[in-house]
This record gives structure tokens, sequence and C-alpha cells, in this order.
């Protein structure tokens, strides 16, 4: 497993849209068309959670004294049988 070191950039500002196109034209480019591909169907493109889910997350992690959170890359198995149109396409989760 690679660990990368962490740092944090507290810049006070956003990056532009167009940063934001190029970063996701170029990972539709590069991972998204060869992942789609292999798993045989359109692979996710994006995950969404509410305000209130991430309030609640950020509201939890805060309890148990966390000082940020990790948005780790995953996949969900081919056998996923609660959300069968899930399967086997990437997602995140946060730690």
């Amino acid at each position: 497993m690679l660990t990368i070191e962490k740092k944090t950039l507290k810049v006070g500002k956003y990056v532009s849209t167009e940063h934001v196109n190029t970063v996701i034209r170029t990972y539709k480019q590069e991972r998204w068309v060869q992942n789609s591909e292999r798993i045989g169907k359109e692979d996710s493109l994006t995950v969404w959670y509410s305000i209130e889910e991430l309030e609640e997350f950020l509201a939890t992690a805060k309890r148990h004294s966390a000082d940020g959170v990790k948005f780790c890359f995953a996949a969900y198995p081919e056998n996923y049988a609660e959300r069968p149109e899930y399967a086997g396409r990437q997602t995140i989760v946060m730690v």
C-alpha cells in the first residue's frame, strides 16, 4: 500500500472552473474510458453526498477527535447484491 505524506494547503481559495474542467476531461480520457471498457458498462463519474450527510459525518469525526478526512478511492465488488447497478463501479469512501 502506498502512503502519501499528509500536507494541508490552507490557501483560502478554490480552484478555477477551468482547472476543474481540465482535470475531469483528463480523467475521462485517461481513466474512465478504460475502466468502463474493462467492467463492461459506464463507470462512475461522480459521487454525491447531501450536505446533511456530510455534516453528520463531520460531527461524528469530530466526536472521535479526527483532525481531517481522508477520501479513499474504492470499487464495489462484482457481486454487489445491495445495489446491483453499482457492481464493479468505482466510488470513494471517507475515513
